[in-house]
């Protein structure tokens, strides 16, 4: 019987995510799954399986269980976009976790594995999960002021999946907006009950908002940008 090589899961909020690493892959096939968006990938002489099922950790943790039960598995990765805390990091830049944490009052830490070789990210450091947009530059200081480096909203729940699973965890992610960015729109105020973004309703908040339109237009460029160089660094790294 022939043996199936173990993958690397590498899970995402949205497809946008996963483009940048996509563009690596020699070869690709969709995969009917229970997610949004999953794909079987050869990239680096690597195993890849590419997921996206949605913002927030239940559903990444969603995702990340439907690839452990499929597996067998070398690693779950959360990665995508995310904003950054420290002043240093500016847009693109890669940020790999040393810690995931969920902030208070429901403080949780998860312990992150670091790859074994590749590119070295721009900064290392505890990342907070939080179970929502922060939105404001306020925001960020205060969660800085914690030792976070980074803010996202997905790790926590693949991590509570790899620690179950007992597979290797890791959270790497890019920055697509800095500490000293306040977003355009409060996009918390957009999303439905499971917590997925509501894509027309932030189109049509942006139309009521034109004054806004340059900033958010910035912003998806700058997302684009960012799942490139993601993409690139994670396709460079062995796990």
């Amino acid at each position: 019987m022939a043996t199936v090589e173990p993958a690397i899961a590498a899970v995402a909020a949205e497809p946008r995510e996963l483009a940048g690493l996509v563009a690596h892959a020699t070869s690709v096939t969709a995969l009917r799954w229970p997610v949004r968006y999953a794909l079987e990938a050869m990239i680096g002489g690597q195993h890849w399986l590419l997921l996206a099922h949605g913002a927030g950790a239940s559903l990444a943790a969603q995702a990340a269980q439907t690839a452990v039960d499929r597996g067998p598995l070398r690693a779950l990765i959360s990665v995508g976009l995310c904003g950054g805390l420290d002043p240093e990091l500016k847009t693109g830049d890669i940020v790999a976790a040393t810690e995931v944490r969920l902030p208070a009052p429901n403080v949780t830490r998860y312990a992150v594995s670091a790859p074994a070789g590749g590119p070295r990210p721009r900064v290392s450091g505890p990342v907070v999960c939080s179970p929502r947009v922060v939105c404001s530059a306020e925001e960020k200081r205060a969660l800085h002021s914690t030792g976070a480096v980074a803010v996202e909203m997905e790790s926590a729940g693949v991590a509570e999946v790899a620690v179950h699973a007992g597979v290797p965890f890791y959270c790497i992610k890019g920055v697509s907006d800095p500490a000293q960015e306040t977003l355009p729109l409060d996009f918390n105020r957009y999303r439905d009950v499971k917590g997925n973004f509501l894509s027309g309703r932030i189109a049509l908040a942006a139309l009521l908002r034109p004054h806004r339109l340059p900033a958010l237009a910035r912003l998806l460029r700058a997302s684009r940008q960012t799942s490139i160089k993601l993409g690139e660094f994670l396709a460079n790294c062995k796990f």
